[in-house]
């Protein structure tokens, strides 16, 4: 995020009234994403139409404002994410954008990622990558101790029969830093969300998606408080959302 960006982002909290505690955590973890190699400076007219098909796909949903919301653009020629943090007069202010892989239908167990609102609401418990190597010697999940967001089993098209509907299971994580991380930025993945390693410890550390898990930690699950670990911040702007766009379909 740039300068400008987080002055606007202090001027809103002073203006609109955000508690002490938020402007705070909003500004630590705006310099925690300003700092990350893996940022990308997209036009003001594409960030735009990003928010405007998270904003519309986001309509109904309760409890967005003053929170984080996680986006993803899953069109082939964009494969972006965007971490936006959303303000008390509906306001999107970017906290980081930059590439992802989604999926790349046509082979075996490749499927294209899911559009839609998906909610982490705690019932599924994530998990921390092994950092082992596959049979192909590839660390698929990235590093050991990476973050694996699970959301469960999700409806996606089976480009083998076409109109036919199936069922993958989604997750967003880390990829192999030596093998695949050099490729995000293209359809790659089986269907899950590749995203950067340096991002994935923002997101993780600062809990960007963790309203609810934070919660449950807080109020005593053990799973819960292994999974986020010593170093968490239980920040009062996370989230629990992340909305999946194609904005070559609109």
């Amino acid at each position: 995020m740039s300068g400008l960006s987080r002055c606007l982002a202090g001027a809103f909290a002073i203006s609109l009234g955000l508690g002490v505690a938020q402007a705070s955590d909003l500004d630590d973890v705006s310099k925690a994403f300003d700092g990350l190699a893996s940022n990308v400076e997209y036009p003001d007219d594409y960030i735009q139409s990003v928010s405007n098909a998270a904003s519309t796909a986001l309509s109904g949903h309760p409890n967005i404002r003053e929170h984080t919301v996680v986006v993803v653009d899953r069109s082939p020629a964009k494969q972006a994410l965007f971490v936006f943090y959303v303000q008390p007069d509906d306001g999107w202010e970017t906290l980081y954008s930059g590439h992802v892989s989604t999926g790349k239908p046509g082979r075996k167990e490749h499927f294209k990622t899911p559009t839609g609102v998906f909610v982490l609401d705690g019932s599924i418990m994530d998990y921390r990558a092994q950092g082992t190597f596959n049979e192909n010697h590839i660390r698929g999940i990235g590093l050991k101790g990476s973050r694996v967001w699970d959301f469960g089993w999700q409806e996606t098209d089976d480009w083998r029969t076409p109109g036919a509907k199936m069922k993958i299971r989604m997750e967003m994580h880390a990829t192999d830093p030596a093998n695949l991380e050099h490729r995000i930025g293209r359809a790659d993945s089986e269907g899950c969300i590749r995203i950067h390693a340096d991002l994935n410890k923002v997101l993780d550390k600062y809990g960007i998606l963790d309203r609810e898990p934070n919660q449950l930690a807080q109020n005593g699950s053990a799973g819960w408080k292994q999974v986020l670990g010593k170093e968490h911040k239980y920040s009062d702007i996370s989230g629990d959302t992340l909305v999946i766009v194609d904005t070559s379909q609109r």
